[in-house]
């Protein structure tokens, strides 16, 4: 990363920002609907490889968290990015993150120690409450096992669950441009975590609720699946092969929807989000002009 861009950063960071969702929706979908087809077959590539990773037994799921999915996810602002500024030529652009390895690597590390931190209220909350030990008179005794309470546990400790999701959550936000900041920024992995951290807090909630309307979309996708199941059930459940059939069929075509459609709309979101509050490609405006001038 530049100094300037340090400069510029950092300028956002004390003046704060606007966020304005219903134009990073909008920029987002017209980037997506730009290339359709190209996110639509990564978006499955990236769902396919993830979980034929994580299929790997012992190591599989360390091979996935570490060294796949980020760099698969980073593929995705790469082609969003190119795709804004009509530099997009080839579907292997979408797998320029592997370029960004090693300071991939490295965030992910720190993510990891960050969430293990996070975690440690949940883990504490799960051995005092008895939790552990309820399992494991099921499994040795299951007919003289009396019934679990999770709440039999003291003010202090009842709030330690919460603690971690509320966290978690937290987490999640405002590193949401760590990514980005590394493909696109050029920046080391400790540099794009705190100004991803920095600029995000400034309008947390405002992150939060571009996620919120995300998921809101997705359950209104998934909502005629009880009522078609509703529908299977008072038309005599198994005996109505056809509407079984029917809601099957359903079912598939929402989840086909949701990776192929809301999945890459999600990330060339942020990255409408990303680019329109750092004054991203304003800079590389800056630059080409400088350069040409000098030329």
């Amino acid at each position: 990363m530049t100094e300037n861009k340090r400069r510029s950063l950092d300028q956002i960071i004390y003046s704060g920002y606007a966020f304005n969702l219903g134009q990073y929706l909008s920029e987002g979908w017209q980037i997506f609907r730009k290339n359709m087809g190209s996110f639509m077959g990564y978006s499955w590539l990236v769902i396919l490889m993830s979980l034929a990773a994580s299929l790997i037994p012992i190591v599989g799921t360390i091979i996935n968290s570490l060294f796949l999915s980020p760099a698969l996810i980073s593929g995705l602002f790469i082609a969003a990015h190119l795709i804004h500024r009509n530099q997009y030529k080839t579907f292997e652009q979408f797998f320029g993150g592997f370029s960004f390895y090693s300071p991939l690597i490295i965030q992910q590390l720190l993510l990891l120690v960050i969430y293990i931190i996070a975690a440690l209220p949940a883990v504490y909350w799960i051995f005092s409450s008895g939790l552990i030990q309820f399992y494991r008179d099921i499994l040795l005794n299951p007919l003289e096992v009396n019934d679990f309470d999770p709440f039999n546990l003291n003010w202090g400790q009842s709030w330690l669950l919460p603690i971690s999701i509320i966290s978690y959550i937290y987490i999640s936000i405002i590193y949401l441009w760590s990514y980005p900041f590394v493909v696109l920024n050029k920046s080391d992995a400790w540099e794009a975590m705190e100004y991803s951290r920095k600029i995000i807090n400034r309008k947390w909630f405002s992150f939060f609720g571009m996620i919120i309307v995300f998921i809101l979309i997705t359950f209104g996708v998934c909502m005629p699946i009880p009522l078609i199941t509703a529908s299977v059930i008072s038309a005599g459940g198994s005996e109505n092969i056809a509407l079984i059939m029917v809601m099957v069929i359903f079912f598939f075509l929402i989840i086909i929807g949701i990776i192929s459609v809301l999945f890459p709309w999600f990330y060339c979101t942020v990255y409408a989000a990303f680019a329109d509050i750092t004054k991203l490609n304003e800079e590389e405006k800056e630059n080409n002009l400088v350069d040409h001038l000098v030329g």
